[in-house]
């Protein structure tokens, strides 16, 4: 084929070869053919499609949660949760109710972060649900830093740990709250929701 303009400064008309042309019917028969595939594979999906908007709201739901919980507002972190909300840390304890989520939020900041810093990083999600209720799968890593020194050239940083949330969310008038956060250390050999 010739890009070169012609004399007058026209486009010159593609040129086709004998092979372009006899090619012609395989690739129409192929581009005809790839819509019902792709039909064909989004209704063998049982899942409903989350709208954008749903997906960004439940990270900036547990964005929330994360942010509310290092920066030392029980409460806050609280609030991320529906009333009758549930923590747990399979194996090690669980909690129910906003009231037991702060006692239990003040606890963790008395026994384990003690006067380091920590902060919390999502990543990585993953949704199984529809527009009113859904299953977010996502990474945490906690980094944490030895708060009792201020000279931040001294400070030791590191990751204290990590895992993977399960949080079982629902969507009421106010938007959408975890009813149940679940607090996995990680396991690198499953895939959390494969059966």
């Amino acid at each position: 084929m010739s890009d070169m303009p012609d004399q007058h400064g026209r486009a010159a008309a593609p040129s086709i070869s004998r092979r372009s042309l006899a090619a012609a019917p395989m690739i129409l028969a192929m581009t005809a053919t790839r819509p019902a595939v792709a039909a064909e594979a989004k209704n063998s999906d049982t899942r409903a499609r989350m709208s954008a908007d749903d997906r960004l709201d439940l990270i900036e739901l547990i964005s929330s949660y994360a942010w509310n919980y290092d920066c030392g507002n029980a409460v806050g972190t609280a609030a991320t949760f529906t009333q009758g909300g549930i923590i747990e840390v399979p194996g090690v304890r669980s909690v129910q109710g906003r009231a037991d989520i702060i006692r239990l939020i003040e606890e963790f900041y008395e026994t384990a972060r003690g006067e380091k810093a920590w902060q919390h990083l999502t990543s990585n999600h993953v949704f199984h649900g529809s527009g009113k209720d859904c299953v977010v799968y996502c990474y945490w890593t906690i980094l944490e830093t030895n708060a009792d020194n201020k000279n931040y050239r001294e400070k030791l940083y590191g990751v204290a740990t990590f895992g993977y949330y399960r949080a079982e969310c629902v969507q009421g008038d106010g938007g959408w709250l975890i009813s149940k956060l679940g607090i996995h250390q990680w396991d690198r050999d499953k895939l959390p929701w494969a059966s």
